[in-house]
């Protein structure tokens, strides 16, 4: 299984190389790769955010650079292209059996 992590934070996900996901990795079961999202910018201050449009507090992420980091992962390939593509939301989605794999085992009790 591959996973392959985009954030402006990589090192934020350096457990993963400890303890079980460590393990799992060290022994070939998960390959974990970690991008950088600031790799995919061409400005000089590697800017992955701007202030929302019509003014107001806080700031949101630039699509620019998440298209060309989706795009490139995409087109690495490496067999995965074609697997299961999970998207992190800042609300998830209400679990349904159409976003669950086929035979996907729930637990219950």
């Amino acid at each position: 299984m591959r996973l392959d992590f985009v954030s402006i934070f990589p090192d934020y996900f350096a457990p993963l190389r400890l303890s079980l996901p460590g393990k799992a990795h060290r022994d070939g079961l998960v390959s974990v790769a970690v991008h950088d999202l600031r790799d995919w910018t061409h400005d000089r201050h590697r800017t992955v955010d701007d202030t929302p449009y019509g003014g107001g507090a806080g700031m949101v992420m630039r699509p620019e650079p998440w298209g060309e980091a989706f795009d490139d992962l995409l087109r690495r390939g490496s067999g995965w292209g074609t697997g299961h593509r999970w998207w992190c939301r800042r609300r998830p989605a209400r679990l349904s059996s159409r976003l669950m794999p086929v035979n996907w085992p729930l637990a219950t009790g």
